[in-house]
């Protein structure tokens, strides 16, 4: 793997309509989102899901009548509504060229066990990739695993 670089990691209590506009305000490729009926790349915002692109990922799950936010990031961000979460953050690249043994692939569309609303993955347009992914670590210890991008399944 390689070595591991400065990260932040902040958190929010925003409304949907608040997320959404840094969703679309950070320009994020990929939005996953699901409740307990569906899970899909349509962008609309639901119970749980997560945004990211390259430097940066959005996550968030509904408590009440807002959704908690939780927000990793390469680089530090200016926003009165994002709050630091305590720790020495870092994080390190999980890449398909570094270890592709640890590389998160994603689930074959066209397998029959699964049915995802979906046919394709965004950015590669095909029905099998893997994640270039961040990994999180907290004080030392690995906390998160971040998904930056879609890649085919060749790289």
């Amino acid at each position: 793997m390689t070595e591991r670089k400065v990260a932040y990691v902040y958190q929010a209590r925003l409304s949907p309509q608040q997320l959404q506009d840094l969703i679309r305000q950070w320009q994020c490729q990929v939005i996953i989102s699901w409740d307990l009926a569906r899970l899909d790349l349509s962008g609309e915002l639901r119970e749980n899901g997560t945004a990211f692109k390259e430097d940066l990922e959005v996550r968030w799950r509904k408590i009440g009548d807002t959704l908690s936010v939780l927000v990793l990031s390469d680089s530090a961000l200016n926003h009165p509504d994002l709050r630091p979460v305590g720790g020495k953050w870092t994080r390190q690249a999980m890449h398909p060229e570094n270890d592709p043994k640890s590389i998160p692939t994603l689930v074959a569309l066209n397998d029959k066990r699964y049915k995802p609303l979906f046919t394709q993955y965004p950015i590669i347009q095909a029905e099998k990739g893997h994640l270039a992914c961040e990994l999180f670590y907290r004080d030392g210890v690995a906390m998160f695993v971040s998904p930056r991008r879609i890649l085919p399944l060749e790289v």
